[in-house]
């Protein structure tokens, strides 16, 4: 029956290789799972995260909860030992003398613990963290639970390092279409409104390069009557009118117009 719900449990674990799942949720399900299954009466688990710091991150009981931050605050502490070295670290008795760790050994007694095994969660040179096991009375944990509990904590080294691997690149990738995003805007408008933007003007630049010149309008009776396009005009087809009629009709300076629109005769007037 034991055996079963090993199994069933390093199942459990595999799972989280290929399905999405809470991290946290699972770790405290893993410290469950060694209370259950290992003979042991509490546990926690400590997890560097990715800037470095060494995190509580589950633990079995209150007690446990408060004997783990007791350990980081201090800086002490078989846990600490097992997570630095990467090596499993053990203590049948911490009330015995010398005591390594006198401190964490007297915040131990507070809570109820007399020993303590930590297994390193370690994949090959990197470990990420420990998993602690604790007992009420002084005695070892047996070869056989912590071999199940570093194959526990095997497991879980694998399953944090696929989430945190799966993580950043849903960040990365999530970083990258926010940077291309101004890009495709662009390209989009380009492709929105750069065609027919070019077209329009285009079309702006031919049609005023076929229109005709708009021509000023030519004095009545003038030769630039029967040719109103032609640009062959008498240099006074473009004088002011009102200048024109300043003059006394047939003066000097006016010879042959006897008013201002009569067309130019070359018959002499008839005196």
């Amino acid at each position: 029956m034991l055996d079963q719900r090993i199994t069933e449990t390093l199942v459990e674990l595999a799972d989280t290789l290929v399905l999405g799942f809470d991290g946290i949720d699972f770790l405290h399900t893993l410290t469950e799972r060694c209370v259950q299954l290992l003979g042991v009466d509490a546990a926690g688990i400590l997890l560097v995260d990715q800037q470095g710091t060494l995190n509580l991150v589950a633990a079995s009981t209150e007690q446990t909860r408060l004997l783990e931050l007791f350990q980081l605050q201090n800086e002490e502490g078989p846990c600490l030992d097992c997570y630095h070295s990467g090596q499993s670290v053990a203590c049948t008795d911490l009330a015995a003398l010398p005591q390594r760790w006198p401190r964490f050994a007297a915040a131990a007694h507070d809570q109820g613990f007399a020993a303590v095994q930590a297994v390193p969660m370690r994949l090959r040179e990197q470990t990420l963290g420990a998993l602690n096991l604790f007992r009420c009375t002084p005695s070892a944990i047996p070869a056989e639970a912590t071999a199940i509990a570093r194959s526990f904590a095997n497991m879980a080294t694998i399953s944090i390092l696929q989430l945190r691997a799966t993580t950043q690149r849903g960040s990365h990738r999530a970083t990258t279409e926010r940077a291309q995003q101004p890009h495709r805007d662009r390209t989009g408008q380009r492709h929105t409104r750069g065609t027919p933007t070019h077209q329009y003007r285009r079309g702006i630049h031919v049609d005023a390069h076929l229109r005709p010149r708009p021509q000023p309008a030519a004095l009545p009776g003038s030769p630039g009557d029967h040719h109103p396009g032609s640009r062959h005009r008498r240099p006074d087809d473009h004088a002011d009118p009102t200048t024109v009629t300043t003059h006394p009709p047939g003066s000097a300076q006016c010879p042959g117009i006897a008013r201002v629109g009569s067309p130019r005769s070359d018959t002499p007037t008839d005196k």
